[in-house]
């Protein structure tokens, strides 16, 4: 297993919320830091990968197609908090020298 990248780092920051979100929602909610024609991919990867899951959403309110939300598994929460384990002692371990 590796280590998210940043951009997987930034879809697990959004979802800590334990919240269903769909993607374009992910795209507003950071602000630039994700881009809208590049987010499926990266869901579609960390989907394969089990930090999130995804599902179809049961009832459209709207016309169009039905949309996928996507949620952060508990397994991706262990990643992301073994991620900031590792970068803390990395980080206190160049402070000490």
């Amino acid at each position: 297993m590796r280590l998210p990248t940043e951009t997987e780092l930034i879809v697990i920051r959004l979802l800590l919320n334990g919240l269903e979100t769909y993607a374009y929602d992910l795209v507003k909610l950071a602000d630039g830091q994700l881009a809208k024609n590049g987010i499926y991919v990266i869901l579609l990867r960390m989907t394969a990968r089990k930090l999130i899951s995804d599902r179809m959403e049961q009832k459209v309110r709207r016309p169009g197609p039905r949309r996928r939300l996507y949620k952060l598994t508990d397994f991706g929460r262990q990643v992301y908090k073994a991620h900031e384990a590792a970068y803390k002692i990395l980080k206190d371990a160049k402070v000490k020298e």
